[in-house]
């Protein structure tokens, strides 16, 4: 048996955060690594000692296998913990820190070998007598060759792929080379390996997994099951522990298939075993993540059980802490991934500087986060920004707690999804669990509507006293014209409010009153609290909470009830300088970059004739591909880019006439 003092984080962000506390509670002192641009990270505060990793490709930092074993080394750690991603569930890194007289805080090699090729495991899976579904394996052209005859819709999936990546359903044999090349192109970008094989399709699937532990003496244990089926872009937003779909039946023969699994492959630390269910509660191997997984609080609020610290304990030869007998469910738990993106948009990821942020402090509430104070959201990084977990006695109960905390999360200067989150979790399908992997693709218009809905009945008014306060600048200024200047007889103020404007009127801020008239009504707040970057304002109906900051351009970011705006001012005069403006449609001949990523596939040449919403070129960002189209029908006549070419936000990619 081995005893560690000092623990090294292979990984950065929430994750290497998260398993730090755990380091810390166990007695041993944790070691951090950074990128260079990441020197004043959250993770590498919370460490004792931390190290560069340098700068340049992921590559050369958070995937370079060798500096991160010298590093180990040279901090005088006797362990590794990879976290989840970057090198987590590589088997030849897990040989290396063996090799390198380093203990790996993961599973053995072999296990991640053979449950790292999806063929492999789903033989493998198959043997230890858990339930499959029969796939088609093969090279490009064999594949090809079969096309025609496929069971309509299939799935094309990457052997070695795992989080969502390398997978495409195809619905019809005309659209199955194309699905092919992508996934093939997709598998060989991320997990080094382009074999893929064909799956048939499930409709109305749903997505539950298994969480197992064990350790070095041939014990193995399940935490029970989570239900993630809420999904897009074929990876988890929300999920959930107990599973409100499978019975206690379907649950006992589901954890008993994960066990025996773990089993058959010598297992030990934390796996999941992911299945796909279908209506009729069969389940389906999906595949196993030999590593700690995104999803992982939801399991410990039910069971009561550190499952990183238990990773730590298995990996110092110790033990399991706990049998079979001893676990039980215990209440409910719902994690919602806060992610920078732009669900509007198709998910398009939101990289760049959040302003200002706020989490909430609720009971039974548990943010895992990389951050707590404004900071960047990098392009070369996962956009996760952080997990609300939430727990509660049931079901109904956990949502309705998890809608007042994304209600009070504020995250100001780019795009997020917890308006999304919020329509998600108050809709009637999810309420009533009827929902599937494939739900939010469904219904994705639907939901962005339900967004714009929930948006629009926020309180404007509100939202103009906050602004009228912080124009005032709180300095005993009993007329807020002292601030803003008397432009008209009127004393009127015209507000940009997300594109609308609004006309003020009357305007009077006295100790900690603010008035002011507004669509002929007569509106007044109290003042309640104002601190930072937080205002409480209040009446005889309602008490209202808002965050604010300013951005580099001078706008004023408001936020209430988990939904951000956008305010400007302007001189009530500008309405009556008259002139004409002409529209400019350059921009709807140029497809542009809508971040910063680099260039995967060309899918056109110069000179071609294209129509409008055709594929015209694949651009990899934040560890997506998005596939950008012709803005309208005509002829391609430059092509400023190249296949591998590093492209930044809004760059001249394809220019059509």
């Amino acid at each position: 048996m081995t005893q560690f003092n000092k623990i090294l984080v292979a990984n950065r962000g929430e994750i290497a955060c998260r398993i730090i506390r755990s380091i810390r509670e166990s007695g041993c002192t944790p070691v951090a690594v950074f990128a260079k641009d990441e020197r004043n990270a959250l993770h590498v505060k919370l460490a004792v000692e931390s190290y560069s990793l340098g700068s340049g490709r992921l590559t050369e930092t958070y995937l370079n296998q060798q500096k991160i074993i010298d590093l180990a080394k040279k901090s005088g750690a006797q362990a590794i913990h990879p976290g989840y991603g970057f090198l987590s569930e590589n088997e030849e890194f897990a040989r290396k820190c063996s090799d390198e007289g380093l203990i790996f805080i993961g599973p053995p090699a072999e296990a991640i070998q053979l449950m790292g090729n999806k063929v492999a495991a789903r033989n493998t899976a198959e043997s230890a007598g858990v339930p499959i579904l029969k796939g088609i394996e093969g090279d490009r052209d064999a594949l090809l060759k079969q096309k025609a005859g496929l069971p309509y819709p299939v799935l094309i999936k990457a052997a070695a792929g795992g989080g969502g990546k390398g997978m495409r359903k195809v619905l019809h044999a005309s659209d199955f080379e194309e699905a092919l090349d992508a996934t093939i192109r997709e598998a060989s970008s991320y997990f080094g390996n382009g074999q893929v094989f064909i799956e048939r399709f499930i409709e109305n699937p749903r997505h539950v997994e298994v969480q197992v532990m064990g350790d070095q003496h041939g014990n193995v244990v399940h935490l029970f099951e989570r239900e993630c089926t809420l999904q897009r872009r074929h990876q988890k937003i929300i999920e959930e522990a107990p599973s409100p779909t499978i019975s206690e039946s379907t649950r006992e023969k589901m954890t008993d298939a994960a066990v025996a699994l773990a089993k058959q492959v010598g297992y030990f630390s934390a796996g999941t075993v992911e299945f796909l269910v279908d209506e009729a509660q069969n389940f389906y191997f999906l595949e196993m993540n030999t590593r700690i997984q995104v999803e992982h609080p939801v399991t410990e609020f039910i069971t009561g059980k550190d499952l990183v610290r238990e990773q730590i304990n298995v990996a110092q030869g110790k033990k399991l802490s706990f049998q079979q007998s001893e676990l039980a469910i215990n209440g409910h738990a719902i994690e919602c991934r806060v992610y920078a993106e732009d669900p509007s948009q198709d998910f398009i990821p939101s990289p760049g500087e959040i302003i200002g942020l706020h989490f909430p402090e609720f009971p039974e509430l548990r943010m895992d986060t990389f951050t707590h104070e404004p900071t960047t959201v990098q392009s070369h990084y996962d956009p996760m920004i952080a997990k609300v977990i939430q727990y509660g006695e049931d079901r109904s109960t956990v949502i309705d707690k998890m809608v007042m905390a994304l209600s009070d999360t504020s995250v100001q200067g780019i795009k997020t999804n917890v308006p999304f989150l919020l329509a998600l979790l108050q809709h009637s399908d999810y309420l009533n669990n009827q929902i599937s992997t494939h739900y939010i693709d469904d219904h994705l218009k639907e939901i962005n509507e339900k967004v714009e809905e929930l948006a629009g009945k926020q309180p404007v008014e509100v939202l103009l006293a906050t602004m009228l306060v912080l124009k005032s600048s709180g300095d005993n200024k009993l007329n807020i014209w002292n601030e803003i200047g008397f432009w008209r007889q009127t004393r009127s103020l015209k507000v940009d409010l997300e594109g609308k404007t609004y006309e003020i009127h009357r305007m009077l801020l006295a100790r900690n009153e603010i008035q002011f008239e507004y669509n002929d009504n007569p509106i007044s707040f109290h003042i309640r609290h104002k601190h930072e970057n937080v205002m409480v304002l209040e009446n005889k109906e309602s008490i209202h909470q808002v965050f604010f900051s300013k951005d580099q351009k001078g706008q004023t970011l408001l936020s209430t009830n988990g939904f951000s705006f956008t305010l400007n001012t302007s001189d009530n005069l500008q309405s009556y300088n008259f002139s004409y403006a002409f529209e400019d449609d350059s921009s709807d001949k140029k497809v542009t970059a809508p971040m910063h990523g680099s260039v995967v596939k060309l899918l056109c040449q110069q000179q071609d004739e294209v129509q409008k919403g055709q594929k015209l070129i694949v651009v990899e960002a934040m560890k997506m591909e998005n596939t950008l189209v012709a803005p309208m029908n005509g002829k391609v006549v430059k092509i400023m880019v190249k296949e591998g070419q590093q492209v930044e936000k809004d760059q001249l990619l394809i220019e059509i006439v």
